[in-house]
């Protein structure tokens, strides 16, 4: 197994790169865990991704694009979307609009998403400084961490143009995230602990969470039932909050 791996929160379906390059999945079924691989083509390079509405996998192809691998026929289909091969990776999926946000090889934040015939890829900011850990959430902001400082940064639509800004200056953010909810992301910070961006209705700000952990290194995820938050030690354990 490689480092990119993704849950399904709908199916509890386990998706994660081999070391094959194929895209594989681990289930419970049968009274037992069951593994197989979804590809026909071993080309995933990382960053998974999933539409848990239209059960969509996304990733990073070794070709730079995006591709995607979906359940169609009585059979898994893998294609590409499309368009330039920019994807850098950070891959993050909203949902409900079916946007697929990335961060490009310009290091801008991008978009690929159906436009109704056909996959379409937009840039979204106006400064290049996205160095990773994008995250999505469902009232549009899509944050992630600044390459210059490690600060956390968001670009949203405002009603009428996609705006970047600044939200926490002094966040650390490394490269490990998991959303909690609305305006509020877990993240690794550059101390190796587990901390949380919040809006408190007024400002935005950020916070260590329980005891924070230490020598934390990646692997953050969150069990949306019981908010469990899981993260990997640099000792090889998993730590859970």
């Amino acid at each position: 197994m490689a480092d990119y791996l993704t849950l399904h929160p709908s199916y509890g379906y386990l998706y994660y790169q081999g070391t094959d390059g194929h895209l594989w999945v681990i289930w419970p079924g049968g009274g037992q865990w069951n593994q197989a691989p979804l590809t026909t083509t071993g080309n995933v390079a990382g960053d998974i991704a999933v539409d848990n509405a239209w059960n969509h996998i996304y990733y990073r192809g070794t070709d730079g694009k995006m591709w995607a691998v979906w359940y169609g026929g009585g059979k898994w289909n893998q294609a590409p979307l499309g368009g330039p091969a920019n994807v850098a990776g950070d891959l993050s999926v909203d949902s409900t609009w079916h946007f697929i946000y990335y961060r490009g090889t310009d290091s801008h934040l991008w978009v690929e998403y159906f436009n109704g015939s056909a996959w379409t890829q937009a840039k979204l900011s106006a400064t290049a400084n996205v160095g990773g850990a994008v995250t999505a959430d469902a009232g549009g902001l899509v944050y992630y961490r600044s390459d210059a400082d490690s600060s956390g940064w968001a670009v949203y639509f405002n009603g009428q143009a996609w705006v970047q800004t600044v939200l926490d200056a002094t966040a650390s953010i490394g490269n490990s995230t998991a959303l909690y909810g609305q305006y509020n992301t877990l993240y690794l910070n550059t101390a190796g602990q587990c901390a949380a961006m919040y809006w408190n209705g007024a400002n935005w700000g950020h916070l260590l969470l329980g005891d924070a952990g230490t020598g934390l290194t990646g692997g953050l995820s969150l069990n949306p039932s019981t908010h469990w938050t899981f993260a990997r030690r640099n000792d090889g354990h998993v730590v859970v909050f």
